[in-house]
């Protein structure tokens, strides 16, 4: 159990960074909260990522059934849009969006088996796509700079076992092109994933989870690694994490401004029936400085970390069956790079699974979270603003 404490500080300029873009705020005094649920509905539906645009307004991304969705909203909640991408005979999701420069949208997913790359308009209308078979989902994409993306997720390798792969995207007009990128030569043995990456001085940062660790048979890693900017390893600087005891996976980094990481995810507590949250500062060499684990007895996971407006501070989403009632509620605390709690909340309704997976800063010093409600089978989007001191009423 966590103790809470309450720090008030000023307000500073900050970077935020991820799968999604990097962004720049300044608070403004005018401020909305709410926490909405929002009427598209299916048994298949999930929530994935979020970002904000020009105008003030935030795009949500995911899959309905077998169509990736783009959801518009305004800083109120309020639908500016709701697109369904309908492929006839395959089945699409999308895992993570970026703008494009033209405040168009690219997303990476997977279609199928393929890796999915899709282009939108600003109306989150389909103008182009591009499918890889050689690559088998796309987990993550980031914008790099001078009009190239970054991808990470995993390929078919090694006689069809999924090893972790990121590679460079570049959009031709409308249709992204998938460049030669970087995975393990000679194959591995066993399935990884590349969860997240983010663009660093001098190259990448990337995060996931690894089968290929010692001691065997403990499941999966918590895997860090950095590449250099032509998508080669860099000698010393890949790591595999056994933090729990089976399942250890980070889901999202964040760089720190001392130039070490701020790593998120899960890990499974000998003692307990469930899993924690676990947030570890890493070095440039993966080597973990500090490690700090959250949760109760039940089932507890980290899917995001980005920067607080207060400088040395971070915000965590995910989901939490611990602190909220019997079923999974949204997740969302604030630490200091120590790993102190400044604040926790979870949101949701008594009886109802909902989950956090995506945060961003708001320019009035909030956040916002975007997710998806369960109840009897059907799930709909699930989105919280709240303030500076996680109130969303």
């Amino acid at each position: 159990m966590k103790k809470t404490i309450f720090i008030i500080t000023g307000l500073f300029l900050v970077i935020q960074w991820g799968c999604r873009l990097e962004e720049l705020y300044v608070c403004s005094p005018d401020f909305a909260m709410f926490s909405r649920l929002y009427s598209y509905e299916a048994s298949t539906f999930s929530v994935n990522d979020m970002i904000s645009t020009p105008d003030g307004a935030f795009v949500v991304c995911g899959n309905i059934d077998d169509d990736v969705f783009l959801l518009k909203i305004d800083q109120e909640g309020n639908t500016l849009f709701f697109e369904r991408d309908t492929i006839p005979v395959s089945q699409e999701i999308c895992n993570a969006i970026v703008m494009t420069p033209d405040d168009g949208f690219l997303v990476c997913g997977k279609q199928e088996s393929k890796a999915y790359l899709a282009k939108y308009d600003s109306l989150g209308k389909h103008q182009n796509q591009n499918t890889q078979a050689q690559v088998s989902n796309c987990r993550c994409i980031a914008d790099a700079g001078g009009g190239q993306y970054i991808i990470s997720g995993n390929i078919l390798h090694n006689n069809n076992v999924m090893n972790t792969y990121a590679a460079p995207v570049v959009l031709n007009n409308t249709f992204p092109n998938i460049m030669l990128g970087y995975l393990p030569v000679p194959a591995r043995a066993g399935v990884e994933t590349a969860s997240a990456v983010i663009p660093t001085s001098g190259g990448y940062a990337i995060v996931g989870h690894s089968h290929n660790s010692i001691p065997s048979g403990n499941g999966t890693a918590v895997h860090f690694y950095m590449l250099d900017n032509n998508m080669n390893k860099i000698q010393g600087r890949e790591k595999f994490y056994h933090l729990g005891t089976q399942q250890d996976i980070a889901h999202d980094l964040v760089e720190t401004p001392q130039g070490n990481y701020m790593v998120a995810g899960k890990l499974h507590a000998p003692s307990e029936t469930g899993n924690d949250i676990f947030v570890a500062e890493m070095n440039n060499k993966g080597e973990i400085l500090k490690q700090h684990d959250y949760g109760g007895t039940k089932e507890d996971i980290a899917w995001s970390i980005i920067h607080a407006h207060q400088s040395g501070q971070y915000i965590i989403v995910g989901h939490s069956a611990s602190f909220g009632d019997s079923s999974d509620d949204v997740y969302v605390s604030k630490i200091n790079q120590n790993g102190t709690v400044v604040w926790q909340k979870t949101f949701g309704q008594s009886g109802v699974d909902e989950r956090g997976y995506a945060v961003l800063s708001t320019d009035d010093c909030g956040y916002i979270i975007a997710g998806q409600s369960t109840r009897n089978g059907l799930s709909r989007p699930y989105i919280v603003k709240i303030d500076e001191n996680g109130n969303a009423q």
